[in-house]
């Protein structure tokens, strides 16, 4: 429905120092659409997907947008309904059928119902008049497609002024008001579910003229209205227009969320039009420059852009269009030629809608010379990264499962190789260059990254085995193997441990390792015990992240059975057992359960039958003896807390669960300085781990004076 404008100018031009356009391409090579794609969630569509319904459906595009002209169904009178010319009632159950949710999009008023060309008559007058034309229309439409389609913007483009060529609305940002309000009460008189879009706009016609957006001035108007509020400003989400630059999509929603946030507005945010124009196909009869591209690079840019808007949180993003049809001005857009051949950029989006499609949580990773979308899926994740200067990038992912594909954006993939022990748990992938440099008056910039890769990796988090004696928790980054490992699988694993959070290195003489819940030590003999994490010279401390435990009780620990003593073993279980109680204050804590059920026989002895004091041994060997009595947090009734040697269990009363605190976490964040507790800071900026991290020392400590026989090089760095 609108062609793109150059990013720094508002009308389209050849700069005299590119080369003429060569009428003599030569014929691309042919490109074949994959297999079926069907996307998992309603993010991608194309517009006018209907051209072509046997490619829409192949596409993977769950919604396209369709445009409703006025002019064709009402050509005359408001009498009139004549058929849609852009497309058929058959066009939109065709769709239905084929999963692919219909947008309309209503303009192009008949010159009848007009007082200037293309601002409707009376739109002064009462919603209800018959002689308001335009809600008379919309209202229509709207029960006619009722149960069809659910979702209308109102007008496409208005920001452009009547003296650009792409203008479509001479009225003002009041009228326009008028406009929208109309749609919304008719609309959503047909059915308070449907949805009212405010019309796209193309961004850069107002930031070209350093002007507030027009939708922030129509939102600034309809402030002053008095039905605004309660009418939620007449739409429901707001649809933006941006072509030729990736990075654009996660930038420009800024200015319309922080127009809405001026109104206390937020709101969905949609992009029914990305695309960039390619110079190198038959069709095309324009010159490279000019934020244009090749095939490839709008294969690339497909990629990325959609990518993208999954960072930037776009509801809807979506690709102008599926077909050419009318090439105006020699740019053709349609991922499909008028023949029916696909290009490229097709396939790339079959690519998009098959893996960047998935339900979760989006992330964008920028680095040194490329970026990064993360999408987290459930036990999947996916990564597309692509380089984003010129010069070739090799970059290494954390491996996140065992095994991977990368996959290219014509959807050929090839297997990553598994991580083995010895081995990095990285996989390496080399990004090609950019070369789309076609902003005529920055030749430095490229307009769209390199070609893009996407590392899909399923059963993503699940730890897995390096060899035998190694396994690596991706939820981490870290690995346990040998001693540590065996201790770790022969005491409970991560319902005990939790995961590790270092890799082996070297702290006051002994090589140790530190777990969330614990840290490991390797003694003389090559055995792995525990170091006592509460003990004074290391986290004797009572507040930590804004919670707060009972303190030692000398008086308790000194009744203890001393070890060495006459039946200690017997003695010092019954010990534990009268001080660790299940119920306290009539809450069920659990304590003593939880001390004696932390390893179980299958744990420490798989396959073998053990006494009830055995197991009770390994169980004092992990906590050593209470050191106070239960107590609630005095900020927090639900949490009860009892402190041990080298443990405090937490009771939660909100979900009745106990558990160990993560104290070898807390131990990190003191020594490393990373996500470090105020209040824990507060107690411990005299110890002699406070913020000893430094990656700029020797041995990468602070105060080496302090840390005898140590040596934190990479302790905390992700890895193995």
């Amino acid at each position: 429905m609108r062609r793109a404008i150059a990013f720094l100018c508002l009308v389209l031009s050849v700069s005299p120092l590119l080369p003429p356009w060569n009428a003599a391409l030569a014929e691309p090579a042919r490109v074949e659409p994959l297999p079926d794609v069907r996307a998992q969630t309603d993010h991608f569509g194309i517009v006018e997907a209907f051209q072509s319904p046997e490619l829409a459906k192949r596409s993977g595009a769950r919604w396209q947008r369709i445009a409703f002209f006025w002019n064709s169904i009402q050509p005359n009178s408001p009498t009139e309904w004549l058929p849609n010319h852009n497309s058929t009632e058959g066009d939109v159950a065709r769709a239905l059928a084929d999963g692919i949710k219909p947008i309309g999009v209503i303009g192009n008023p008949p010159a009848w119902a007009t007082r200037n060309g293309s601002v409707p008559k009376n739109l002064d007058l009462p919603t209800d008049s018959p002689d308001n034309y335009w809600a008379r229309f919309v209202e229509r439409l709207a029960r006619q497609y009722s149960g069809q389609i659910d979702e209308w913007i109102i007008w496409n483009e208005p920001d452009f002024t009547p003296d650009s060529p792409l203008s479509t609305w001479a009225g003002s940002e009041d009228e326009y008001l008028q406009l929208l309000q109309h749609a919304w009460f008719v609309i959503k008189g047909v059915d308070q579910r449907k949805k009212v879009v405010f019309a796209g706009t193309s961004y850069w016609f107002d930031v070209n003229r350093k002007q507030k957006l027009f939708f922030e001035r129509v939102l600034d108007i309809a402030a002053r209205d008095p039905r605004s509020a309660a009418n939620y400003f007449y739409f429901d989400a707001v649809d933006v227009h941006l072509y030729n630059v990736p990075a654009h999509v996660t930038s420009a929603p800024w200015a319309y969320r922080s127009a809405m946030r001026k109104h206390g507005l937020d709101k969905p945010i949609w992009i029914t039009e990305m695309n960039v124009v390619p110079t190198d196909d038959p069709v095309s009869k324009v010159p490279r420059g000019g934020y244009r591209a090749s095939l490839d690079e709008q294969a690339s840019y497909v990629i990325q852009a959609l990518a993208l808007a999954r960072t930037a949180g776009i509801q809807r993003a979506g690709i102008y269009k599926l077909m050419d049809g009318e090439v105006i001005g020699g740019e053709p857009y349609g991922l499909v030629r008028n023949d029916g051949s696909v290009r490229p950029a097709y396939v790339a989006f079959q690519v998009a809608a098959r893996y960047l499609s998935l339900p979760g949580q989006a992330r964008h990773e920028k680095h040194q010379g490329w970026d990064a979308v993360v999408i987290d899926s459930g036990s999947t994740r996916v990564t597309a990264l692509w380089a984003t200067g010129p010069e070739p990038v090799e970059t290494k992912i954390t491996a996140g499962s065992q095994k991977a594909k990368l996959i290219a954006k014509d959807g050929s993939a090839v297997d990553m190789p598994s991580p083995v022990a010895g081995s990095s748990v990285a996989h390496t992938i080399r990004l090609p260059g950019a070369t789309a440099n076609t902003d005529d008056s920055n030749p430095a910039f490229y307009i769209i990254g390199g070609s893009p890769y996407i590392l899909y990796e399923e059963n993503a988090g699940q730890p897995f085995m390096l060899s035998p004696t190694e396994m690596y928790f991706p939820a981490t980054g870290f690995s346990s193997a040998g001693a540590f490992y065996n201790y770790f699988s022969h005491r409970g694993g991560l319902r005990t441990f939790g995961y590790p959070i270092s890799r082996q290195f070297k702290l006051e003489k002994r090589t140790v390792q530190f777990y969330q819940r614990q840290v490991m030590e390797m003694r003389t003999d090559g055995s792995i015990g525990l170091l006592n994490l509460l003990d004074q010279g290391v986290m004797p401390y009572t507040r930590i992240n804004g919670a707060t435990f009972p303190a030692f009780d000398e008086a308790l620990a000194k009744s203890a059975p001393a070890p060495g003593s006459p039946d200690y073993g017997s003695r010092i279980i019954g010990f534990v057992k009268a001080n660790a109680p299940d119920t306290w204050d009539g809450v069920p804590v659990k304590f003593g359960t939880t001390f004696q059920k932390t390893v179980t026989a299958g744990d420490a002895f798989p396959g073998k039958r053990v006494s009830e004091g055995e197991l009770a041994g390994l169980n004092l060997e992990l906590w050593g003896i209470p050191t106070s009595r239960p107590a609630r947090d005095p900020n927090n009734a639900n949490f009860v807390y009892q402190r041990y040697q080298r443990g405090i269990m937490h009771f939660d009363y909100s979900t009745g669960a106990t558990q160990g605190l993560l104290l070898g976490s807390y131990l990190k964040a003191l020594i490393t300085g990373r996500d470090l507790p105020g209040d824990l800071e507060s107690q411990a900026n005299g110890s002699r781990f406070y913020r000893q991290y430094d990656s700029q020392k020797p041995l990468w400590l602070t105060r080496p004076g302090e840390l005898v026989d140590t040596d934190l090089t990479n302790a905390f760095e992700v890895g193995r």
